[in-house]
């Protein structure tokens, strides 16, 4: 009797196993999955020379007898198995969303510690990741990645829906919801929704009135970066155009100043003023300075210097 139980206990254990291999859930790890297809074949061949050997090397099939042994601690949330009790605790804060490691600095925690370190370099500034084309550096070997793909022109995030191809699924995701209309941020006063957080961000400053964005030239201030960019080329035009009136300003200062240091130029020579004997411009003055022609009584010396095509001042 009690050989017969064994048999049975084998036989519902063999079942329950065969169902569980049935509907197999969909995270399952590679490694493990691979290592109990390589086992079970290995048990097939094993089981094939021991009659009626299929129901005992069943269990195998799942996991494989080695695997059992190297990853004896079970998840129990999914199919995974940890080699040490370390490793399983450290894989089930995906699970439970536990995040026991905190920054020092800021209030961000992280579920590793591997995670938190890289999190520290926002702190320190440490950029270990270099391009090997341009300058650029960054934090994390994934964010290199994508930088890279500026100098490749790889985009292998393909849109079904347009020509569009991003570098990112996040660039896809957020071009998506052009196609889907999907606006899931939404203003805190108003009924306005955008399709990126930084679209609220900046609709909201309109609520608040909030300038963030100043002017180190003057003292403009914006709800926008575009706008101050904007703001700044207007200053470089305007400042090319200073700089040239200035120029022609100076220049026509330091014309002026030398005309003004420089001796009055000589009047060009022309008619005498015609002054008569004695000072007189009257009738019968005398001789006539500028041609010695006497006049006589009775001709006035306006009279002569018309005539005679002189300039009569009067004195």
């Amino acid at each position: 009797m009690e050989k017969v139980g064994m048999a049975a206990a084998a036989t519902a254990t063999a079942t329950a196993i065969a169902t569980t291999e049935d509907v197999e859930p969909e995270r399952v790890h590679k490694k493990a999955r691979v290592s109990a297809e390589a086992d079970a074949d290995a048990d097939a061949e094993a089981g094939g020379g021991g009659g009626g050997g299929g129901s005992a090397a069943a269990p195998s099939a799942l996991h494989g007898t080695e695997e059992l042994s190297a990853r004896p601690f079970p998840c129990p949330y999914c199919e995974y198995r940890a080699k040490t009790r370390a490793c399983l605790q450290a894989h089930e804060v995906v699970h439970t969303g536990e995040k026991p490691f905190g920054c020092d600095i800021c209030p961000v925690r992280t579920t590793t510690q591997a995670a938190m370190n890289i999190h520290m370099r926002t702190h320190t500034g440490e950029k270990p990741y270099a391009c090997s084309l341009c300058p650029y550096r960054s934090a994390t070997s994934t964010n290199l990645k994508i930088h890279d793909r500026v100098h490749t022109g790889d985009r292998p995030y393909a849109c079904d829906f347009c020509s569009y191809r991003g570098a990112t699924s996040e660039h896809l995701k957020l071009h998506g919801r052009t196609h889907s209309g999907e606006r899931p941020y939404a203003c805190s006063i108003c009924d306005y929704r955008a399709a990126q957080k930084g679209g609220v961000v900046k609709h909201e400053r309109r609520h608040t009135g909030e300038k963030p964005y100043a002017c180190n030239t003057c003292s403009y201030r914006t709800s926008a970066k575009s706008n101050l960019n904007a703001h700044k080329r207007a200053h470089a035009k305007e400042g090319g155009s200073a700089s040239a009136s200035a120029s022609a300003s100076a220049s026509a200062s330091a014309s002026a100043s030398a005309s003004a240091s420089a001796p009055a130029p000589a009047p060009a020579p022309g008619p005498a003023p015609l002054v008569g004997v004695g000072g007189a411009t009257g009738v019968g003055v005398g001789v006539c300075p500028l041609c010695g022609f006497s006049i006589p009584p009775g001709l006035s010396l306006e009279e002569h210097s018309a005539a005679a095509g002189h300039v009569v001042l009067a004195v």
